[in-house]
C-alpha cells in the first residue's frame, strides 16, 4: 500500500467520524471541496462507492462500513508499529492523543500540566494532539480510537473502558451578586432548595441529591456555561472552587454554606480496554502518576 492510499484512508476515517465532509474540515484542516476530491479518488482506487451524501444526510454503504473497520485496524497497526520501533530505540515515536475535561487548567490539584512537562522532556519524536470535551465526548473518542487517554470526571462508567483514580477536584455552591442569597446570613439547606439550580448534565443527579432540589431548572454541558448562568443572578450551582475563584475575588460570586456544602469530584484517567500496551501511552501514564504523587506530597 502506498503512502497516498494511507492518506486517503485517513481522510475517509475523518469523514466517517465527523459524519460529513464539512465536519471533517476541522479535523483535517482542508477545504470540503478537497475532501470531496480525496473521497472520489479513494472510491475510484477501490472500485466501489463508500458512502452516500446529500439531502438525506451522510450514510455509509455496506462496503464503506467494511472499509472503515479495516482502515481503523490498519491505522492502529501502523501506530503500534511506530510506538514499538521507538521503544526498541528507547525513544518515543508516533502520535499521542490526549483528551481533557474542559476548564480544569486552573486546578492546582491537576497533575496534567506537570505530566506534560515531563512527557515533553523525554527523548523522541512524538506528535501530540489534545482535545477538550465533555465526559461523554471523551469516552466516545476513546472507544473509537481517536484518543489514547482521557482525563476527567466520569459519573457513568462505560463498558470497554478502564478507569483509574487520579485526584480530587474541590467544589462549592455559588450564587451571583444579584441573587437573593448573596450576603444573606444564617442560610440553611432548606433555604437553598427553594432556588433555581443550574447544573452540568453529567453532574445533575449528584447536585440535586446534595442540595435537596427537586429539579435542575437549567442544564448545561460544561463549567463555563454554568458559570455564565450563575453570574446572571438567577441560578445557584456547584462550581469547582478553582474556577470560581476569580469572580469570588471580584465580588461577583459568593460561596454558600461552605462548612456544609463542600463536595469533591473524583478525576480519573481512562483508557480503552486492550491487551496491547503502547510504549508512548505507558510513558505518559507514568509521568501522570508521578506528577499526581508529587502534588499530593
Amino acid at each position: 500500500m502506498h503512502d497516498t492510499d494511507i492518506a486517503l484512508l485517513k481522510v475517509f476515517i475523518a469523514v466517517v467520524q465527523s459524519k460529513s465532509f464539512s465536519g471533517a474540515q476541522a479535523i483535517l484542516n482542508i477545504a470540503p471541496s478537497t475532501i470531496s476530491e480525496h473521497m472520489t479518488r479513494l472510491e475510484t482506487r477501490l472500485g466501489f462507492r463508500l458512502c452516500f451524501r446529500g439531502r438525506g444526510g451522510f450514510r455509509l454503504t455496506s462496503q464503506g462500513k467494511a472499509v472503515y473497520e479495516s482502515s481503523q485496524r490498519l491505522m492502529a497497526a501502523i501506530e503500534m508499529f511506530n510506538h514499538e520501533t521507538g521503544e526498541l530505540k528507547n525513544l518515543l515515536s508516533g502520535e499521542f492523543r490526549l483528551g481533557l475535561l474542559g476548564n480544569t487548567i486552573t486546578d492546582q490539584n491537576s497533575p496534567v500540566r506537570l505530566a506534560l512537562d515531563a512527557f515533553n522532556s523525554r527523548e523522541g519524536d512524538v506528535t501530540l494532539r489534545m482535545e477538550i470535551g465533555s465526559p461523554i465526548e471523551l469516552e466516545q473518542q476513546l472507544l473509537d480510537g481517536r484518543l489514547h487517554i482521557g482525563v476527567g470526571t466520569f459519573p457513568v462508567k462505560i463498558s470497554g473502558l478502564e478507569y483509574y483514580s487520579l485526584y480530587e477536584e474541590h467544589e462549592g455552591l455559588y450564587c451571583g451578586e444579584k441573587h437573593p442569597l448573596f450576603s444573606k446570613q444564617d442560610l440553611t439547606l432548606e433555604d437553598i432548595s427553594q432556588y433555581d439550580l443550574a447544573a452540568r448534565g453529567y453532574m445533575k443527579a449528584k447536585d440535586i441529591e446534595l442540595l435537596g432540589s427537586k429539579v435542575a431548572t437549567a442544564t448545561v454541558e460544561n463549567v463555563e456555561a454554568q458559570a455564565f448562568l450563575i453570574l446572571t443572578g438567577k441560578y445557584i450551582g456547584i462550581l469547582p472552587n478553582h474556577y470560581a475563584s476569580p469572580w469570588v475575588e471580584k465580588g461577583e460570586l459568593q460561596r454558600l454554606l461552605p462548612d456544609t456544602i463542600s463536595p469533591c469530584s473524583s478525576f480519573e484517567y481512562v483508557v480503552r480496554q486492550s491487551k496491547i500496551s503502547s510504549y508512548v501511552v505507558n510513558a505518559f501514564i507514568d509521568d501522570l502518576l508521578q506528577a499526581a504523587q508529587n502534588i499530593q506530597h
